[in-house]
């Protein structure tokens, strides 16, 4: 049973990655349009990005410029929605820690109007027993 449940979720796994993978290609596919486009104008800024995507490229072996641009692309693409995954969960828990912190102001807030109603209701008690 454990083995099934173990390929089940290694094959889940496999999927979601394939998913990834697919959707950063896709996403990706613009920029390197532009990137080779930019690249075609200035060779210094060519000279960059083929750099840059040859540094992804995990192989010892030289890659072409049309797939260093491609990689370059994708590695920005990856970076980029990991570092918006992150501003987002960050977002998520300063939002959560300044709901805690409002619900503990309330909370004082009407701690305090308790204690003050409390003080008043026993002045206004003795004044009237000094009336009387």
């Amino acid at each position: 049973m454990f083995k099934a449940l173990r390929s089940f979720l290694i094959f889940i796994i496999m999927s979601v990655l394939i998913c990834i993978d697919d959707a950063v290609e896709i996403i990706s596919k613009p920029l390197v349009f532009c990137l080779r486009k930019g690249a075609d104008m200035n060779p210094k800024f060519e000279e960059i990005i083929v750099k840059t995507g040859q540094r992804f490229h995990f192989a010892n072996t030289p890659l072409p410029n049309e797939k260093a641009i491609q990689y370059a692309a994708e590695a920005f693409v990856c970076f980029t929605m990991v570092g918006t995954a992150i501003v987002y969960q960050g977002s998520r828990s300063r939002e959560r820690r300044d709901k805690e912190l409002l619900e503990y102001l309330n909370q004082e807030r009407w701690r305090k109007e308790q204690e003050v109603f409390k003080e008043t209701k026993q002045k206004l008690v003795e004044e009237n027993k000094k009336l009387d």
